[in-house]
This record gives C-alpha cells, structure tokens and sequence, in this order.
C-alpha cells in the first residue's frame, strides 16, 4: 500500500522536525519512496510505502509531537477501476 503524508510543522519545532524528518525511524514493512523539504505549507512531505494501515500509522506517529500530520493511501491511477 502506497501512502503520502503532509507535515506542517508546529511553531518552534522546526530543529527537532528536520532532525527526525532527515533520520526517521523506519520499522520493518516500511519504505520510503520520496521525503521532500518544503518551502511554504505544508512544509514537509513523505511518499512511502507500508504493509498495511496498521504499520503507516505506527512510522507515522513519530512525527506527531512536533508537526501536524495528514497521511492518505496513495493509488497509481492506472488502478482507478471506475475511469475508461
């Protein structure tokens, strides 16, 4: 499963952000496709993939004490069953 999640730093965290955004844990069944550094909002943004919901949700949470995450299942768009 592909997941994209958007982090808008909180207000005075950006040191410990890019600390951990730069050396992220990343626990078996994740892989990180892209992680970009952003100018403006959101400032940060990570495409990755992950076994399940279960496991996107426990990679994802350490980034919640200092920004504000928003994670959502990323598909190719060749997989959109309902377009001709």
């Amino acid at each position: 499963m592909q997941f994209v999640t958007l982090l808008n730093v909180l207000s005075g965290n950006y040191t410990e952000a890019i600390k951990v955004f730069k050396n992220p844990d990343i626990p078996e069944g994740i892989s990180i496709k892209c992680s970009l550094w952003m100018f403006g909002k959101p400032d940060a943004l990570i495409v990755f993939t992950a076994d399940n919901e279960t496991a996107a949700g426990e990679f994802i949470v350490q980034f919640a004490d200092f920004s504000e995450p928003k994670t959502a299942l990323a598909m190719e768009v060749d997989q959109l069953r309902w377009l001709h």
